[in-house]
Order: structure tokens, then C-alpha cells, then sequence
């Protein structure tokens, strides 16, 4: 007998199941003021009858006290007797504080946006939340998220995916029973420790806890396109966009599923959804960017990367990707100064050394190529898990070393 929530906060409205994964999912109430709204009914799906139902209007402020009204009046409804070890139990991993549970919202909202500034936000409001209560789960498992978005990004894989790990067993040391800190901790498996099977089991457990949570589904379509099961990734996908509409990220990841299956025209509408959505995230102009060189749009490609650098000047993700449109285009004096660029930066920040490596095979330098491959390699970065079906590396693929 499943139990669905609609909620309205400012101009969302949201349709999730109470339980785990469920009120945690609303990550886009940006103002405590607001209202929030919700109309909760429980329904016997063998009939459809309804068996409960009632509406809620508070302050947003008050979220945590609407949802333990609602499973009360359930318990109620369905004369469930239950004993004090089994209500901590239910309880395990959540929060009592209503700003700690404000902040972990905040800190998913804002990192999910993918740039510097908003991550570095996001970041800070993670450690808000567990500062304040130190026994809550998701707050582990957002900073676990946190440290997953900037790995071979802002930072080297090695300095921030040991505290991803970290952060998801504490999640789960917490409450092992919500579908988050499984995914988290699924990709950990999948992201650092290349340890494909264990992903495999941790996304799936976190479907069976919870199988309207979106960013399970999400995550579950990496492993699959790494594995070369292109179809099911972009279903599995398509699944998290169902249950979750409005978000970017999602958005983003079925177009370069499309992208890694050779898909470039589906990729490009599905990419420009992405950008409907929110036209400050850098990741779909540079997803975009690919797609676009890999169909010879070099002017469209270059044009998109300026746009992802505009927004995030530090972006070397796109820096990188403008350099290989140069060099496929015969404008090799932009794309070594863009790869000279690329290798100073290197000696102050983190740059990518599979990124660098995309650059120089495009400049068809396979030895250098190769030699940051296996730089790449050792330091564990995450597009290792799609270097069977990136299509950048398809000019390597007949070198013994590759």
C-alpha cells in the first residue's frame, strides 16, 4: 500500500513516496518562508480504494513535524503496534533538527549545479548539517556526494575520493536501510575502485529500498553504459527522469549515454533539454561540445565551450575539449597553445591527465597520448569507467599499449 505526497514549494510541485528517499527528495525549496503544502493519501492498489487520507499546510520550517504526522496517522489508520526498539529503528539515520535537515536540502540543491561557486556551497552546507547533528546520515551521504561531483575535476582523485568513502560508510554505519547512502556508496565502487560488481549490488539495493528515488536509477545507468549495455543505460535513465523531471544533472547524463552509444543526433535535443532546464550548467555545454565534434560541428562546439567557460572560468574540462576541436579542425597552432595552456594550469591546479590525454590524441601524438593514459590510470579517474565506448579514444584503440 504505497503512500504518495505531493508537495508544492514555490513553483514545484513534486509527487514522492513517504519513507526513505521520499521527503528527502524535495531538493528545491530555496526559502524557509515559503509555504509548504501536501496532500498525502493511502490507497489499497488492490482496488484503488482509498483507505486514509488528509492535507497539511504549514511552514516549510515545519517539514520534519508534517511527516511524522503523516506515518502516526498511518500507523493509526492501520492499527500497527509498534515497539519502541522498532520506532528507533525507524528513526536511525534521520534528524530531529529541522535547520540540519534545511541545510542537507541546500547543500544537494546547490552542488548539484555543478559549477565552483555553487559546489563550494553546497560543501559548506553539508558540514553545516553535520555539525548540528552528527548522527545524520544523509548529510554523510551528501558530502560523499560532494566529493564525487569535484574528483578529476577541481580536485585529484586521490585527495577527495578516500573522504568520499568515507563519508558514505559513515552514512551507512548510521542507517543502512535508506537507498541514498547505497548509491553513494555504489559509486565509490563504481568511480574509485573500479570494483564493478559491488556497484552493481549497492545501486540495486538502493532500487529495492526505495525505487521511486531518482538519482538510484541514475547511477545504476553508469555502471550499465560502462559495461556496454547502452540501451539499458538510456532506459534506466529515462526512469530517473520520470521521477525526476527538473533536474539537470539527470538531464545531462542521458545525453552523453546518447553521446557514449553513438547516438549524436538523439544526444543534441536531449542536451538542449538540459540546457532548458538550467543555462549555467557547464556539464551539457560540454557534453554538447563533444557531441557536435564527433558530427564535425566544429564551430558549434567551440561556441559551446566558451559558454561553459563564461559561466566557470575554471572549467578545464571545457578548456580541454576546445583544444581537440583545434586540432580536428587543422587549427593546429590554437590547439597546442590551448594544450600549453592546459599544462601550465596543470602546475597550479588539478587538470585531468585523461583529458590531456583526449588532447594530444587529437593532435595525433599517440605516444604522449598514451603516456597519460596510464598517468590517468594510476590515479583512478573516473572516465577510465567509459573508455570502452568513448569515441575520442577511438584513434588509440589499435595501439598495443591501449
Amino acid at each position: 500500500m504505497p503512500l504518495f505526497v505531493g508537495a508544492r514549494l514555490g513553483p514545484y510541485e513534486i509527487l514522492a513516496p513517504i519513507g526513505a528517499g521520499g521527503m528527502g527528495e524535495v531538493y528545491r525549496a530555496r526559502d524557509t518562508r515559503l509555504n509548504l503544502s501536501v496532500n498525502a493519501e493511502l490507497v489499497n492498489t488492490d482496488d484503488d480504494s482509498e483507505l486514509w487520507g488528509d492535507r497539511y499546510n504549514r511552514k516549510l520550517a515545519d517539514v520534519l513535524a508534517v511527516q511524522q504526522d503523516i506515518v502516526a496517522q498511518i500507523a493509526g489508520k492501520l492499527r500497527a503496534k509498534l515497539s519502541n526498539a522498532q520506532k528507533t529503528e525507524m528513526d536511525r539515520g534521520q534528524t530531529e533538527n529541522p535547520e540540519a535537515y534545511q541545510l542537507y536540502l541546500k547543500g544537494r540543491y546547490y552542488a548539484a549545479k555543478f559549477d565552483a561557486e555553487n559546489l563550494k556551497k553546497g560543501y559548506a552546507y553539508f558540514q553545516q548539517a553535520i555539525a548540528l547533528d552528527p548522527n545524520y546520515a544523509l548529510a554523510y551521504d551528501g558530502l560523499a556526494y560532494y566529493y564525487e561531483l569535484v574528483e578529476d575535476l577541481y580536485f585529484p582523485v586521490d585527495e577527495v575520493m578516500p573522504k568520499a568513502k568515507a563519508a558514505a560508510r559513515k552514512a551507512l554505519e548510521i542507517d543502512d536501510s535508506i537507498a541514498e547512502s547505497h548509491v553513494e556508496m555504489g559509486n565509490v565502487d563504481f568511480l574509485y575502485d573500479f570494483d564493478w560488481a559491488g556497484a552493481e549490488r549497492e545501486f540495486k539495493r538502493a532500487i529495492e529500498l526505495s525505487p521511486n528515488y531518482a538519482p538510484a536509477h541514475e547511477y545504476y545507468s553508469w555502471y550499465l553504459i560502462a559495461v556496454g549495455r547502452a540501451t539499458e543505460a538510456v532506459a534506466e535513465s529515462r526512469r530517473a527522469e520520470e521521477l525526476d523531471p527538473l533536474s539537470p544533472e539527470i538531464s545531462s547524463f542521458i545525453g552523453w549515454w546518447l553521446y557514449l552509444a553513438h547516438r549524436y543526433d538523439e544526444a543534441v535535443p536531449q542536451l538542449d533539454r538540459c540546457l532548458d532546464l538550467d543555462p549555467n550548467y557547464t556539464n551539457c555545454y560540454w557534453l554538447l561540445s563533444q557531441t557536435y565534434e564527433q558530427q564535425g560541428r566544429f564551430p558549434d562546439a567551440l561556441a559551446a565551450d566558451a559558454k561553459a567557460l563564461k559561466v566557470d572560468t575554471g572549467w578545464s574540462w571545457a578548456a580541454a575539449e576546445s583544444a581537440r576541436v583545434y586540432a580536428l579542425s587543422g587549427r593546429g597552432a590554437e590547439a597546442q597553445r590551448g594544450l600549453d595552456e592546459l599544462l601550465a594550469l596543470s602546475k597550479r591546479s588539478h587538470v585531468s591527465n585523461y583529458l590531456l590525454a583526449t588532447v594530444y590524441a587529437a593532435l595525433g601524438d599517440k605516444k604522449h597520448a598514451l603516456d597519460r593514459l596510464e598517468q590517468a590510470y594510476s590515479e583512478r579517474s573516473f572516465f577510465f569507467d567509459f573508455l570502452k565506448s568513448d569515441p575520442q579514444m577511438d584513434s588509440l584503440r589499435s595501439e598495443p599499449r591501449f
